[in-house]
C-alpha cells in the first residue's frame, strides 16, 4: 500500500509542481514537489557512469602506449600484482557498465511515466473544461461518449490506462530507491487523486506541456475554443497515447 500511495502522490503532485501563469488569479498549483533535482541527478549519475567507461580505459591505452618497455617490464617483475590490478579494473568497468544501464533504464523509465501521466492527465483537463462548457453554454458532451474513445483508440479503458501508470511510477520510485538516490516520498490516500483530477485544468496542462510540443499547441488551440476543438484534441490525445503505449507494450 505505501509504493502504491507513493505512486498516486507523484502522480498527483506531478501537476501541481509549476508556477502560476502571470495572468491567472483562480488556478491552483500549490509547489508541493519539483521533479528537476530527481530527473538532473538522473542524468548527472549517467554522465559520470559513462565518464568513467571512456575515460578509464583511454588512461590505459596511454599508459600502455607511452611506457609500453616499462609496463612489460613491470608485468615480468610482478605477474600477481599485474593480474590482481586486472581483475581489478575489469571488474571496476563491468561493475560501472551495469550500473550505466540500470540508470539509463531507470531514466527512461521515470521520464515515460512522467509522459504517460501528463497525457492522463490532460484527458482529465479535456473532460473538465467540456463540463464546464456544458454548464455555462449549455453544449452537449457526453461523459461516457469521451472515456469510451479513448478506450476504442487506444484499446484500453481509463480505468486500465490509470492502473498501468500507476505501475510505472511505482517501478520508477523503486529504481530510483535502488540506486540510492533520495526522493521526497510521501503516503497519500488514493481519495486525494480522486479528489485533485476532477480539479485539473487547461491552464495548468499548458504548464505542464510545454516542453512537449505536440501536445502544447494542441492545448492551446482547445483552450483558445474548446467546442471546436473538443473532437480535435480528443483524437490527437488518444493517437499520442497509443503510439506511448506501443513504445512500452
Amino acid at each position: 500500500m505505501r509504493q502504491k500511495n507513493q505512486a498516486l502522490y507523484i502522480f498527483l503532485l506531478f501537476t501541481f509542481s509549476t508556477n502560476l501563469p502571470e495572468n491567472s488569479t483562480d488556478l491552483i498549483a500549490p509547489s508541493v514537489y519539483n521533479f528537476s533535482p530527481v530527473v538532473n541527478d538522473l542524468q548527472l549519475q549517467q554522465w559520470l557512469s559513462k565518464s568513467r567507461l571512456v575515460i578509464i580505459p583511454t588512461i590505459i591505452a596511454i599508459a600502455l602506449y607511452v611506457k609500453k618497455e616499462s609496463m612489460v617490464d613491470m608485468i615480468a617483475d610482478y605477474p600477481l600484482t599485474f593480474l590482481a590490478t586486472t581483475c581489478f579494473t575489469c571488474n571496476y568497468l563491468i561493475d560501472t557498465f551495469s550500473k550505466y544501464r540500470q540508470i539509463n533504464q531507470t531514466l527512461n523509465c521515470f521520464l515515460f511515466s512522467q509522459s504517460m501521466s501528463r497525457y492522463m492527465l490532460c484527458a482529465m483537463a479535456i473532460r473538465n473544461t467540456m463540463k464546464e462548457q456544458r454548464e455555462i453554454k449549455h453544449i452537449s458532451f457526453d461523459e461516457h461518449d469521451f472515456f469510451k474513445t479513448i478506450a476504442t483508440e487506444t484499446g484500453h479503458s481509463f480505468q486500465e490506462l490509470e492502473s498501468f501508470t500507476f505501475e510505472l511510477i511505482n517501478s520508477s520510485l523503486h529504481s530510483i530507491s535502488s540506486l540510492c538516490i533520495d526522493i521526497n516520498k510521501t503516503d497519500i490516500e488514493e481519495k486525494i487523486y480522486f479528489l485533485f483530477k476532477d480539479k485539473i485544468s487547461i491552464e495548468q496542462m499548458l504548464l505542464l506541456s510545454k516542453n512537449d510540443k505536440k501536445m502544447h499547441s494542441e492545448l492551446l488551440k482547445f483552450y483558445n475554443n474548446p467546442e471546436q476543438q473538443y473532437s480535435h484534441i480528443t483524437t490527437t490525445l488518444c493517437a499520442l497515447l497509443k503510439k506511448h503505449l506501443s513504445c512500452f507494450l
